[in-house]
């Protein structure tokens, strides 16, 4: 009979036999402690200027330019389309020459907070753009353009439904006299 192979013999790790740890990262800028260094006396409370920890004011766009408009455009909603509707009619993206937001620092020139970006375009189309949108948004509620609309619905809806033509012409759409307004508002 033969007897078992002896199996080489396994080092014992001790303290005598362990490697030299690596020396500790040290210089401004490097977290962790270093042990050897010296501890520095913390910065008395008294000392330590009050400033609130909140993110950037995205509110607060304060123009360089008083000729430039500032909106906030998701960047990636729809995959761009967004961003890209808005370069169409006008808007640029704005860049620190134009503008600066409180507590914020851009990136690469822009000023970006997760998916939106600040973008700009002259004050004189963008005013006039919200003008044209008052004008149009006016035109709708005004008496003779309701009344007008009103009208193409009535008759939409009584060419759905059979009805005898001396029915049809008693069914019109109401128009109320400024006092009825009025009764009708309070």
């Amino acid at each position: 009979m033969s007897q078992p192979s002896q199996a080489p013999a396994v080092p014992t790790i001790t303290s005598k036999n362990l490697p030299a740890s690596p020396p500790a990262p040290s210089g401004p800028g490097v977290m962790g402690v270093n042990p050897l260094a010296p501890v520095a006396a913390p910065v008395p409370d008294s000392q330590i200027v009050a400033k609130r920890l909140s993110p950037p004011a995205i509110d607060r766009v304060v123009s360089k330019n008083p000729e430039l408009s500032f909106r906030w455009v998701n960047r990636v909603s729809g995959e761009g389309l967004r961003f890209s509707q808005m370069e169409a009619i006008g808007f640029r993206v704005a860049t620190v020459n134009d503008c600066s937001v409180t507590g914020m620092t851009p990136k690469d020139g822009k000023f970006m907070n997760m998916d939106v970006i600040l973008m700009c375009m002259p004050r004189v189309d963008y005013v006039g753009a919200t003008n044209a949108n008052a004008v149009e948004a006016q035109r709708r509620v005004a008496r003779a353009g309701v009344k007008a609309r009103g009208n193409t619905e009535l008759h939409q809806a009584l060419n759905e439904v059979p009805a005898p033509n001396a029915m049809r012409s008693k069914i019109s759409t109401f128009v109320p006299t400024e006092e009825e307004a009025e009764k009708l508002g309070s």
